[in-house]
């Protein structure tokens, strides 16, 4: 299986056709569209969250998508959610680490801090659904 250049295709169409469209011997402008999206802040707000979070700054991700997290808007809602959980489980982690070896995890259960927060949030949205 050969693949041919587009030019090189309508050039050969052009030479062993004795009829040739002009349209047929332009190449396809396809990929030449420019795609704008008008400015939201609300989208800026969200691909910065989503930068922040791949950096694993989950809390600042979080506070900068508070005002944006609502049920119309599921997306922020649950990145905020699953950052305020990571920020919990880093914690968690940190305080593992910091303990000096002494196996925290299996001695007493250690609880997940922003449960009752995420939990408050999204108690009542799903009450309404």
């Amino acid at each position: 299986m050969s693949f041919k250049n587009p030019a090189t295709q309508y050039n050969q169409q052009a030479r062993f056709s004795s009829t040739v469209d002009p349209e047929d011997l332009q190449p396809d402008n396809s990929f030449q569209k420019v795609f704008y999206e008008e400015p939201c802040e609300e989208i800026d707000a969200l691909n910065l969250a989503r930068t922040l979070f791949d950096l694993r700054e989950y809390r600042k991700c979080a506070s900068n998508l508070k005002p944006y997290a609502s049920q119309t808007n599921q997306t922020c809602l649950f990145l905020e959610s699953y950052a305020l959980y990571m920020v919990s489980e880093q914690n968690l982690e940190e305080e593992v680490l910091e303990s000096n070896g002494v196996d925290k995890v299996n001695c007493c259960p250690t609880v997940n801090k922003e449960l009752t927060t995420i939990e408050q949030k999204l108690e009542p949205l799903y009450q309404n659904n």
